[in-house]
């Protein structure tokens, strides 16, 4: 799901942040591939019965997966901010010249 693109050097000229996000998000997506990897039971997103001494693992690696999802998205969504930013300011400079 990993959707947030490698910044290029010059785009941290400005806003340096983007390199710690994009690595940010490409551990999320490693860790939610890892999660799926040990309990595959995650995949079928199904959550075992409380008997199964192993539910609570699963739980909380659904948990995990779930919230990793929501902070990809929130990566994403920031960096589709920026480049609006980047944009504007473009745009403001061409008009100025």
């Amino acid at each position: 799901m990993r959707q947030t693109k490698n910044p290029e050097p010059h785009d941290l000229t400005y806003t340096p942040e983007l390199a710690i996000l994009a690595t940010l998000d490409a551990v999320l997506e490693i860790a939610a591939s890892a999660l799926m990897s040990a309990h595959p039971q995650l995949s079928a997103r199904t959550i075992p019965l409380h008997t199964d001494p192993q539910a609570s693992l699963v739980w909380i690696g659904n948990t995990i997966i779930s919230e990793a999802r929501l902070l990809q998205h929130s990566v994403q969504m920031y960096n589709e901010a920026v480049d609006l930013v980047h944009e504007a300011a473009a745009d403001e400079m061409e008009q100025e010249n």
